[in-house]
């Protein structure tokens, strides 16, 4: 198991201080080691007293001035640092984390279960209730081959949305509590990728250091405000802020990387914003706030003597722990010789790898590997409804860093937009792939709707199982970022990229269905759909076609007989799927599967394989993969 799920390293302790230098504001991380679990837990302790450095300067200002200091413009902070200042605004230094729970391989041991809604089991994650409920199911149906494939249950979430509430002084980001919008902070969430714990850390002190004021739900404003308005408020007449949610995204720091086995991962962040659009006043604030979150944790061109010093030690110290640690397992493997003889780097990373030592030498060993930017880019989402539970908009801005964040998926460069669909637990999919590729014959022509980005379809070709694609998917989103990945993928497979095309397209739109189907001759569908499970419309297309292809083939005798009724299928509007023989069928809703299984069974599609992947560990659910013939 990687150690990135083995060793809960923490992010390093971000206590943010501004300082005053020539009327100038100078945004300042500097690392601490974290010296009780109440001051991340809580988060706003380390945030309150950070700045109060501030606080006399900021006092008086006027209603908004919450988030404008008095004579100082913190809009140029950013762009006004002097060299020897911006040589000391870098990212800290790891610092030591704290013991984290004794865990089992299939136990959670996180400090917040049982405040935080996310998780709702702490043990036997890899046999919750519903497996048992899925096993007895598909053995009244008459399959007994239904099996499990477990992965990891720590540090698998590559994708993460947090709601950001609180106070300008204490903002704390977390998810709501089942049913309400009473927040629960998760600093030290264990399903979380290591990093994004990191970023929303980040943005935390960043913004409590600022005076950034978080979102006011509409039911906590003033009785003045209309009640059930769903437009945004302009600036002067609504009370709070409009950080409403952050988006992180973990990608992998080195091309052909995947983020799951990516201790250094970089994070793709977006700012949900409370406005309508690019054009309202308020963005400058969020610019100002993206450009300040950039300074601290973006790229950097040269690092500051005193960061410098500050890693050389670390380092220094890294290598000698990752050494002893070497030395004092060298009697017992008998590869031993070689690692001794290995690089202080190579010594780290395989001291992570193999979980030995206590949780300080783990750390320092991360430290050995290269720094990498903790951001990879920031973006603002614009969701001015008031009054919704959306989290996303439909407007996105780019402020700082790459379009596109990189992920291998089955072995394809797959463009990461913060609009397009990809699968939280990248490491699942990954198992995933490999068992659709299996069950997919070499040089099928396919079809894949509810294809997102086309992760599935283009690891398909890149790999040679389909020698045609064709991908549905109705987020118009979607479309660019497969078009990126095509392309990429051309670079090295010209010919499978070829092979592959997308349209946007409704599962539940009979026209653009039928037209799209039928051009797509296809053998094979993969199908991976929300929650709900299949359109009415495809699952009718589905059960009327094999219907229709059952009592074909049993009317048929002979062969001219088999090409009547195969040429009649094709134009006939009940069947545009004549040589469809397989349905894989990835569900991360078991209630609509057992729907959609028991209508699939009835038309006469029998079940060929089943088995069930833990896309979310902690919680009692399970992603299905059933293999329907025909």
């Amino acid at each position: 198991m990687h150690a990135l799920h083995r060793n809960r390293l923490s992010a390093p302790q971000y206590s943010i201080s501004i300082s005053n230098t020539s009327h100038r504001f100078c945004v300042v991380a500097h690392a601490r080691t974290a010296s009780s679990k109440d001051s991340s837990n809580k988060g706003s302790s380390s945030s309150s007293s950070s700045s109060s450095s501030s606080s006399s300067s900021s006092k008086g200002s006027s209603s908004r001035g919450s988030r404008t200091f008095r004579k100082k413009d913190v809009s140029k902070a950013p762009q006004q640092l002097n060299a020897s200042q911006r040589k000391t605004a870098r990212q800290p230094a790891a610092a030591p984390a704290p013991a984290a729970p004794a865990a089992a391989a299939d136990e959670l041991a996180c400090v917040h279960f049982g405040s935080c809604p996310g998780c709702t089991l702490q043990q036997q994650l890899h046999d919750p209730p519903i497996v048992s409920r899925a096993q007895q199911f598909f053995s009244s149906r008459g399959f007994e081959g239904f099996t499990t494939v477990p992965g990891p249950v720590h540090g698998w979430r590559c994708r993460a949305k947090l709601a950001v509430r609180g106070s300008a002084a204490a903002p704390q980001l977390g998810l709501f509590q089942t049913g309400s919008h009473d927040l629960v902070p998760i600093p030290e969430c264990r399903a979380h990728h290591p990093r994004i714990n990191q970023a929303a850390q980040l943005v935390q002190q960043l913004a409590a250091a600022l005076r950034l004021s978080p979102y006011i739900e509409p039911s906590s404003s003033s009785s003045s405000s209309s009640s059930g308005s769903r437009s945004s408020s302009s600036s002067s007449s609504r009370r709070g802020g409009y950080l409403r949610y952050i988006q992180a995204t973990a990608l992998p720091s080195r091309p052909g990387g995947r983020a799951e086995d990516d201790l250094q991962a970089q994070v793709q962040l977006v700012l949900v914003w409370a406005a309508p659009g690019a054009s309202h006043p308020s963005v400058a604030e969020a610019k100002r706030f993206a450009a300040a979150l950039w300074q601290q944790a973006g790229p950097q061109q040269q690092q500051g003597a005193a960061a410098a010093q500050a890693s050389q030690m670390m380092q220094l110290r890294a290598r000698a722990e990752a050494a002893a640690a070497a030395r004092g397992s060298s009697s017992s493997s008998s590869s031993s010789s070689s690692s001794s003889s290995a690089s202080p780097k190579q010594q780290g990373r395989k001291l992570i790898a193999s979980g030995k030592g206590n949780q300080t030498t783990a750390t320092a060993a991360a430290a050995v590997t290269e720094k990498v930017p903790l951001l990879h880019s920031v973006w603002i989402n614009f969701q001015a409804e008031e009054g919704s539970n959306r989290i996303l908009g439909d407007s996105w801005l780019l402020l700082h860093g790459q379009r596109w964040g990189w992920q291998d998926f089955g072995g394809v460069p797959v463009a990461v937009a913060p609009g397009s669909f990809i699968q939280a637990n990248a490491g699942a999919m990954q198992r995933c792939l490999a068992a659709i590729t299996a069950a997919t014959p070499p040089g099928s022509s396919m079809v894949e709707l509810y294809a997102g980005c086309g992760v599935i379809g283009l690891a398909l070709a890149a790999q040679g199982a389909a020698s045609k694609v064709v991908c549905i998917e109705v987020n118009p989103d979607s479309a660019a970022a497969f078009d990126a990945s095509q392309a990429a993928l051309a670079r090295s497979k010209p010919e499978a990229a070829a092979a592959v095309n997308h349209h946007v397209a409704s599962a539940a739109d009979a026209a653009s269905l039928q037209r799209l189907l039928v051009g797509s001759d296809a053998q094979v569908m993969v199908v991976d759909p929300p929650r709900k499970g299949l359109d009415p419309q495809l699952l009718q297309l589905l059960t009327n076609s094999s219907s229709s292809s059952s009592s074909k083939s049993s009317s048929s005798s002979g062969r001219s007989s088999s090409k009547s009724s195969s040429s009649s299928g094709r134009s006939s509007s009940s069947d545009p799927l004549p040589r469809l023989r397989r349905l894989i069928y990835l569900s991360c809703g078991f209630q609509a599967l057992m729907g959609d299984t028991d209508a699939l069974l009835a038309a006469g599609w029998r079940l060929s394989s089943c088995q069930a992947f833990f896309f979310f560990p902690g919680t009692d659910s399970i992603e299905t993969l059933a293999v329907f013939d025909r």
